[in-house]
């Protein structure tokens, strides 16, 4: 759409602001929720925007977005915080060391998969 670099990153800036405005809210929520509920918040914001992004064409606005970035940002983190709370719930206290490098490896291999897999799906 030939907008600038730094017009670009100020759109997906929000994104990354989602994510950390929501972590500390996320957390809090921990202490007082079921971890199930959650996920469930976690997954309807991410399914928003996304259904939001369906819009996403040539003519659009740029505060499509940013507000679906920043809803899918949110999402991430409510995803990202009670899944790991959830694993090291279970995880006995000597072993937390190599449970992190798992859920990092774990969690890493799987979004470098899907991203190569969504590529290979749109290139045909």
């Amino acid at each position: 759409m030939d907008y600038p670099i730094l017009t670009v990153g100020l759109i997906m800036a929000p994104r990354g602001i989602g994510t950390l405005a929501m972590m500390p809210v996320a957390g809090y929520l921990m202490d007082r929720l079921d971890v199930r509920w959650l996920l469930l918040g976690g997954w309807l914001l991410c399914g928003v925007s996304l259904l939001m992004m369906t819009r996403v064409n040539l003519e659009m606005d740029a505060w499509l977005m940013v507000i679906a970035g920043t809803l899918q940002g949110g999402g991430v983190a409510m995803l990202f915080v009670s899944i790991t709370t959830a694993m090291f719930a279970t995880v006995k206290p000597r072993l937390r060391n190599e449970a992190t490098a798992m859920n990092s490896l774990f969690r890493n291999m799987g979004g470098s998969m899907w991203i190569a897999i969504l590529q290979a799906q749109t290139v045909k």
